[in-house]
């Protein structure tokens, strides 16, 4: 049956579930999205905008808790904050909107940050994550494209691939597929 409202998407689902995250480590990303939303005054069951190539956005509610003073000391250099935060929200959208699930953290150079899989041991597509505190549609849109051009090193085992760039001021999410 077709869903009739956008999926919920909730930044604590992260926490377990996943063969290349662990729960530690998922909290830690998600307590760096919960400090940049803060950052700029979203309160969970804000809208998350997310966008699909050239689709119309769908907006998203996005849950998540008030950071602790503690996670806001922790996450205080804003620019690891985002991009570890903009991973949260992109396995959140990708657990909302997709089967696939994090099997593996992926090497360096191989212009992807994650193997995804329908199961702990198959590796099924690529994703390549991206972080803006603040920016306009065509800063989006440039990163989005850098992204998509950079997972062409790893093209060549001709598995689906998914960029996702995460702009925190909006907030908004643009989506790119290989």
């Amino acid at each position: 049956m077709p869903r009739t409202a956008p999926a919920t998407l909730r930044l604590a689902s992260i926490v377990n579930g996943h063969a290349g995250l662990t729960s530690a480590g998922a909290t830690a990303l998600v307590e760096a999205a919960e400090v940049c939303l803060d950052h700029h005054g979203h309160r969970s069951g804000v809208s998350l905008h997310v966008r699909l190539a050239t689709a119309k956005p769908v907006a998203h509610p996005l849950e998540f808790t008030k950071p602790t003073p503690t996670a806001r000391r922790a996450n205080h250099d804003l620019q690891d904050a985002v991009e570890a935060g903009a991973i949260a929200v992109a396995v959140a959208w990708l657990m909302a909107e997709t089967d696939y699930r994090v099997v593996q953290r992926s090497r360096k150079g191989t212009g992807f940050d994650y193997w995804l899989g329908h199961t702990p041991a198959t590796f099924d597509a690529r994703l390549e994550v991206s972080g803006i505190l603040r920016g306009d549609e065509p800063r989006v849109a440039a990163r989005l494209a850098t992204k998509l051009d950079q997972m062409t090193r790893s093209d060549g085992g001709g598995l689906p691939g998914y960029a996702v760039v995460v702009e925190f001021g909006a907030p908004r999410a643009s989506v790119g597929e290989k």
